[in-house]
């Protein structure tokens, strides 16, 4: 049985029209990874909705991969939340794996040099981990 939780933007002073609504989505498997699906913008307001979805992963036995293949920009605050969340798994585990985003985004963790404190992988759109590989 595999459940998805969604952390949608309920936010009254987004005007849909000029800025995209950041969304994120938790994909809990039974024996495949945790996946973490993020859209839209990460920034100042959005950051603490992908805190606490990476939070509920912490339960994760495994992996927990975070797909950024749909977000469209991330700031300072986006980069601080998945570099925490990176070192807690280095810690305690469980494992996570970032998918590379656009390359606005990539920029944005090469030159805030968190680039190297994350392990990060690239996926084709519709390609998923082969998690024999992983092993």
């Amino acid at each position: 049985m595999s459940l998805a939780v969604a952390f949608p933007d309920f936010s009254a002073n987004r005007n849909s029209a000029c800025v995209p609504p950041f969304a994120c989505t938790l994909r809990f498997g039974d024996l495949g990874p945790t996946w973490v699906h993020v859209s839209g913008d990460l920034n100042v307001r959005s950051a603490p909705r992908l805190a606490e979805a990476l939070r509920l992963t912490r339960a994760t036995p495994r992996l927990v991969v975070l797909d950024l293949r749909a977000l469209r920009s991330i700031d300072l605050h986006g980069v601080h939340v998945i570099v925490v969340a990176g070192e807690r798994a280095r810690r305690a585990g469980p494992r996570l794996m970032v998918v590379r985003g656009r390359p606005a985004v990539d920029r944005m963790f090469a030159r805030s040099g968190a680039a190297v404190l994350i392990d990060v992988v690239d996926l084709d759109a519709a390609e998923t981990l082969n998690l024999s590989a992983i092993d």
